[in-house]
């Protein structure tokens, strides 16, 4: 049985890194047009923030949301807190609810799955070299 969970949390909880970060630029019109929409009617349930779960506020999907709720200068929003087995089946569930979100093309969809994949490849080849240069120092 899985532990996700729904509750509402103090926007300053949550935080955004890498690799989800960039993989779906917005701009600022739609930031704007969304936090003038959150302090007219408050922070809409129907959408929470999708965070991954013992991962201290780490955004999987919502990014506009919270980019929004901060600009509208809401205290709290809610998420729903989801499970993940790792960093990769995390990114695919990104990946998976953003492109269907979006009008993207063919291409457009292939470009910003490989940018997903690819910044996870650099970042874990990068933990990689240099753990293989720690175990090479000579002490």
């Amino acid at each position: 049985m899985s532990n996700n969970t729904f509750k509402e949390v103090p926007v300053s909880s949550l935080r955004i890194d890498s690799p989800f970060k960039d993989i779906f630029p917005f701009d600022d019109r739609a930031v704007t047009a969304i936090a003038d929409s959150m302090r007219e009617s408050g922070y809409d349930t129907a959408f929470p923030i999708v965070v991954w779960k013992d991962r201290e506020g780490l955004i999987v999907d919502g990014h506009l949301r919270f980019a929004a709720a901060q600009k509208a200068g809401l205290k709290s929003v809610f998420i729903f807190e989801k499970e993940f087995s790792d960093e990769e089946q995390a990114l695919d569930y990104s990946l998976h609810h953003n492109l269907y979100r979006k009008s993207c093309t063919d291409d457009e969809a292939i470009a910003i799955y490989e940018k997903g994949i690819m910044g996870v490849l650099c970042e874990a080849r990068g933990k990689l070299l240099r753990n293989a240069r720690k175990a090479c120092e000579v002490k």
